[in-house]
């Protein structure tokens, strides 16, 4: 069984996909790949796999692996919004990195750089393709306010791995 983190970038999925690693799951946040084909491959050998590409892609994902589960990571509209703004107002590195989390952004949010109308868009747009997709598939959405206490028990009863770490981080991705 796969899992897959499909919350928008500064919702905490890098917190939880420390949180997974710590687990014992074999973890990835954020990778580059090109096409569906690639991103389908990559994911393979993970049990857990979060933040772009997969939130763009967590349908066609829940397709090529039947019976995933997905976790979304959510924020207050003005606490993401605020995050995003410092963020995603500097472009990505040089390189092939560089274009493919052009993409991404373009794909998620219509932009490449932080546009706060756009933003607002994409975040209501994105909380209703999850709200449609969790009627057929199995979503847990779990809310950056959370206490770290709710979100562990809110992640055992969901992954039904009652032997869990009892702590939970806050890792913020700072850029350099």
């Amino acid at each position: 069984m796969k899992i897959f983190g499909i919350g928008l970038s500064r919702t905490g999925s890098l917190s939880l996909c420390h949180y997974m690693k710590e687990s014992g799951y074999n973890s990835v946040h954020y990778f580059v790949k090109e096409t569906l084909q690639e991103i389908i491959e990559f994911c393979k050998p993970y049990d857990f796999i979060n933040d772009a590409p997969v939130s763009i892609y967590f349908e066609e994902l829940s397709q090529a692996f039947p019976g995933s589960k997905f976790i979304n990571t959510t924020r207050n509209l003005n606490s993401w919004l605020k995050s995003c703004s410092c963020h995603f107002t500097r472009g990505p590195k040089q390189g092939r990195k560089l274009q493919a989390a052009l993409k991404y952004r373009k794909r998620l949010y219509g932009c490449e750089r932080y546009d706060k109308t756009k933003f607002i868009k994409a975040f209501y747009r994105h909380k209703r393709k999850v709200s449609e997709f969790s009627k057929n598939n199995d979503v847990l959405t779990l809310p950056l306010e959370l206490t770290a206490q709710r979100k562990i028990d809110l992640l055992k009863a969901f992954l039904g791995n009652y032997n869990l770490p009892s702590s939970y981080p806050h890792v913020s991705w700072v850029r350099k």
